[in-house]
């Protein structure tokens, strides 16, 4: 393949063999964020090719006053689809890639950005205490990045739990914000993680699949069925932005508690004895109370 690029903001690839136009990415009309209605790419070696991928440099000449929307460019070699993009002017040097790192000076904020796969923390919490085969748990942790990058004064400030980790399709705004000081997106979201226990058993099995939220956070309930030991296993695969991680924890589930089944009372219509005991000494109080009433009366009456 033969690739160009041109200053009409067009990129063509060319099969060397037949000659045939293979691909052509562009994209598309600028409107007034440049005066030419396309957004050009720069064409004087800030290009590199590396992992079946093609590194281009948006934007033009840098002269004051500086171009707006600017962009580095990542293209599939093989089928013109853009893998990736970020904002910024990389004008100015070359794109030069070592050990799975493009490398590259922004106009916009004169920083060096190092691009590539980041490595992640993954942590995973569950109760120790008052855990039965009848409880359910809530077991819960985050996965964050924790490249070079999050460990930056400003960034560490700006995220005191923890830089999380983001999916691909939130990746360009979320790095955008963390890192150039841009607008932070409302529909941030996260990465899969997996749970797994080992019984006491030591049965293997998943109990659960879940993703983080924008903070980082995830959590599942489960409720273990088996008493005995258990140790929880949560894993994030790894991504095109991320190397995996996992991390492991233990608790201990005792068996529920048996509970008696009360013996319920019958009722009667019939009185007991206590109960015809208790009428009569009722009665025989009455009498005698009407009793001492009368002779009261029969006393007064006398003359």
């Amino acid at each position: 393949m033969c690739y160009i690029w041109d200053f009409g903001g067009y990129v063509n690839a060319v099969n060397l063999t037949s000659g045939t136009l293979a691909w052509t990415y562009t994209r598309g009309s600028s409107g007034y964020d440049t005066p030419y209605g396309i957004y050009p790419i720069w064409i004087f070696g800030t290009h590199s090719i590396a992992g079946g991928e093609l590194f281009l440099s948006e934007g033009r000449y840098y002269d004051p006053p500086l171009f707006p929307n600017g962009w580095k460019l990542a293209i599939n070699c093989t089928t013109g689809a853009l893998v990736w993009s970020i904002n910024g002017a990389f004008q100015r040097d070359p794109s030069p890639i070592a050990s799975g790192e493009l490398l590259g000076v922004n106009g916009y904020d004169e920083q060096i950005y190092a691009f590539g796969q980041g490595p992640t923390r993954t942590t995973v919490v569950a109760p120790d205490v008052g855990v039965t085969t009848a409880t359910p748990v809530t077991i819960k942790g985050m996965v964050t990045d924790v490249s070079a990058g999050a460990k930056e004064d400003v960034v560490a400030s700006n995220f005191p739990n923890g830089l999380p980790a983001v999916s691909e399709d939130s990746m360009t705004p979320f790095m955008e914000a963390v890192y150039e000081q841009q607008p932070m997106p409302h529909n941030v979201t996260g990465v899969p993680v997996t749970l797994d226990v080992v019984d006491s058993n030591n049965n293997f099995r998943l109990i659960g699949t879940t993703t983080t939220d924008g903070t980082g956070a995830y959590g599942i309930t489960w409720t273990p069925n088996i008493p005995g030991n258990y140790t929880v296993i949560a894993t994030f695969s790894g991504s095109a932005s991320y190397y995996g991680s996992t991390a492991q924890t233990y608790f201990y589930a005792s068996p529920a508690a048996s509970v008696a089944t009360p013996t319920p009372t019958q009722v009667t219509n019939y009185a007991t004895t206590s109960d015809f005991t208790l009428g009569i000494a009722a009665v025989i109080i009455v009498i005698i109370i009407i009793g001492a009433v009368l002779a009261l009366l029969m006393l007064r009456k006398r003359p």
